[in-house]
């Protein structure tokens, strides 16, 4: 029988050495595969899970957060521990978790991936076992790189990302880019359904701790040695678009035709 998320996040805590980071245990959850069918954003639904878990039950839940996106068993929790425990001060709870503005990245997709259409499609998925997501439909902003030289930065406000990166297919750009990075404001629910954030109150730190981060993530300084606060857990893998598995079939079928259209002549001859 397949875990809850509950159970499945016990399980992977317990069988670490100690504290995780929430994507990481979404990702050792898929791996191990304690669960199936994962959705499209595995990592926040564990979030939601503890941090709701230590919201509702405080010192009973069985979840503690020690760092920033970073949690463990609660000690108190434990079976061996006899005595109640008090409250530690490292836990925190939903409402005191910073408001995150970027809500899903991709960085360095590369353009030979997407089919350009005028509207393309733009898939990407947190891990390997995770559902897929069209990310054409984003908000935000996107940067265009020739190679990992970044050449051009744009907006995506009143287009969506997809329609404006393939805009750049057919302009004065477009031979001089060949890989592309995005951060999206719409947040991606379990079914890859994108929408806009509700109730979302940002605050000075946020702002700039998301400026930073997509600072770092595109220009990857050699003096920054660690990647871009908040973006650990929103970042999606590019994946390649289906399409080109049927083209390529159609292709192969096109050529044995005419490969037996040939034998036919010749024969005939």
């Amino acid at each position: 029988m397949e875990m809850s998320w509950k159970d499945a996040i016990e399980k992977v805590l317990s069988e670490s050495d100690g504290s995780m980071h929430y994507s990481d245990i979404s990702e050792k959850i898929i791996e191990d595969g304690y669960k199936k069918k994962s959705g499209a954003n595995p990592a926040g639904a564990v979030f939601t899970v503890m941090a709701g878990s230590i919201k509702t039950d405080g010192e009973k839940s069985p979840f503690i957060k020690v760092g920033k996106g970073i949690f463990a068993l609660n000690p108190a929790m434990k079976k061996s521990d006899k005595k109640k425990t008090k409250k530690t001060s490292t836990v925190r709870t939903e409402s005191e978790e910073p408001e995150i503005i970027v809500q899903a990245s991709g960085l360095f997709w590369q353009r030979d991936m997407v089919q350009w259409k005028i509207v393309p499609k733009l898939f990407g998925r947190q891990f390997s076992g995770s559902d897929m997501t069209d990310f054409s439909n984003q908000r935000g902003i996107y940067i265009l790189y020739d190679n990992h030289t970044p050449i051009y930065v744009g907006r995506a406000t009143e287009l969506p990302i997809g329609k404006r990166i393939s805009d750049h297919t057919r302009d004065k750009l477009s031979g001089r880019w060949n890989r592309f990075s995005w951060f999206g404001l719409l947040e991606v629910d379990d079914n890859g359904v994108l929408s806009e954030t509700k109730n979302k109150k940002y605050t000075q730190e946020n702002f700039i701790s998301a400026l930073e981060a997509i600072l770092i993530e595109t220009l990857e300084p050699p003096r920054n040695m660690r990647i871009g606060d908040g973006f650990r857990a929103c970042e999606y893998l590019q994946v390649k678009d289906p399409a080109f598995g049927e083209l390529d079939k159609k292709k192969i079928l096109d050529d044995m035709f005419k490969q037996m259209s040939s034998y036919g002549h010749a024969s005939d001859a």
